[in-house]
């Protein structure tokens, strides 16, 4: 059983137990670098790094002209962008601005490492060569876009998967740019083949739009109370508000703690 006080009240992070005769793994499915708790491993960039304890057992990257192809595309017309490789997030001075108005409602923001989730993150203003620096790249946050999903998803093209905004109020200017065929229900459908386990041992805990995936493929997809209704809707339960002991709740009625 895990023990409750791992469980924190309001986290950035969803979550993912394997259960086993009685054993337990408890993942960490957004970022690498943000585990906070005693997880056996990650499924991190929307599925794009898997690792279980130290063995890396998938990493999927832009590589260097996908890569380009997004800063063709939006990294010229005012829009927010952070990249995120499987160490560090990386954005310039002109998009953490984009950024921290976007986030002015939720944190007492001047620079973009106000935001806890960003206290690292790596600001590069040099453009010239960026593709080739950061071809590690697994995933891309944007904000404030001037071109609607729908446009940016044609301008993108087959490679890219556009979805909308977890990180903020879902609208349409903002949101996540992965790898197409790489996400949370794949990240964990390779960690489940790694441990040699059944995908009807898994439970799956999320609130986001980049959640879809991960809650459909979960034998049990918990939504958190402050979900949007379309995420609610392809749940199997739904648990209070993560500000409201939510994931806690969950578990407790899951039996887990």
């Amino acid at each position: 059983m895990f023990d409750s006080q791992i469980i924190p009240t309001f986290v950035h992070y969803n979550v993912l137990v394997l259960t086993d005769l009685g054993k337990r793994k408890f993942m960490d499915t957004t970022k690498a670098t943000a585990v906070l708790f005693d997880f056996d491993g990650v499924v991190a960039a929307a599925g794009g790094y898997v690792t279980v304890g130290d063995k890396v057992i998938a990493h999927h990257v832009y590589g260097q002209n996908l890569l380009q192809k997004v800063l063709d595309t939006v990294g010229d017309n005012n829009t927010g962008l952070i990249f995120q490789t499987k160490d560090k997030s990386i954005t310039n001075h002109k998009w953490a601005d984009k950024f921290i108005s976007a986030f002015s409602k939720q944190f007492d923001m001047h620079v973009i490492q106000d935001n806890p989730t960003f206290k690292d993150i790596v600001i590069d203003d040099d453009l010239s060569s960026f593709s080739n620096r950061y071809a590690d790249v697994e995933s891309t946050i944007y904000c404030n876009c001037n071109y609607h999903i729908d446009d940016l998803r044609k301008l993108l093209g087959d490679e890219f998967v556009v979805t909308l905004s977890s990180f903020k109020e879902p609208e349409p200017y903002s949101g996540e740019i992965t790898l197409r065929g790489v996400n949370k229900a794949t990240g964990i459908r390779d960690v489940v083949e790694f441990l040699h386990m059944s995908q009807a041992d898994t439970i799956g805990f999320g609130d986001g739009q980049n959640d879809f995936d991960m809650l459909r493929y979960c034998d049990v997809g918990v939504a958190m109370g402050n979900s949007s209704d379309e995420v609610k809707a392809v749940a199997d339960i739904v648990t209070d508000d993560i500000k409201e002991d939510g994931l806690k709740n969950a578990m407790v009625h899951l039996g887990l703690v």
